[in-house]
């Protein structure tokens, strides 16, 4: 069970893993937000990856949202 982040640190040391767990979350969850928002604009989306042939082009496939870089002879999944 997550322990709210408004509540203050327990003073009983066992339950500082899961104080930090939970600040961990948060954080990833707050950076899923930040790269669902941003980051994905400048990456055009496509059904099919196309033949590779230009190094350094990234790509996002629509059907699993998988980011793949072209390497100039071959796609690699980022």
């Amino acid at each position: 069970m997550p322990i709210d982040p408004r509540v203050p640190s327990s003073p009983d040391p066992r339950m500082r893993p899961y104080e930090s767990l939970s600040n961990l979350e948060r954080r990833v969850k707050t950076l899923e937000a930040q790269v669902q928002g941003k980051a994905t604009d400048s990456i055009p989306v496509v059904a099919v990856l196309p033949t590779a042939g230009r190094q350094g082009r990234v790509l996002m496939l629509s059907s699993d949202s998988t980011v793949w870089k072209d390497t100039g002879s071959a796609w690699v999944l980022l």
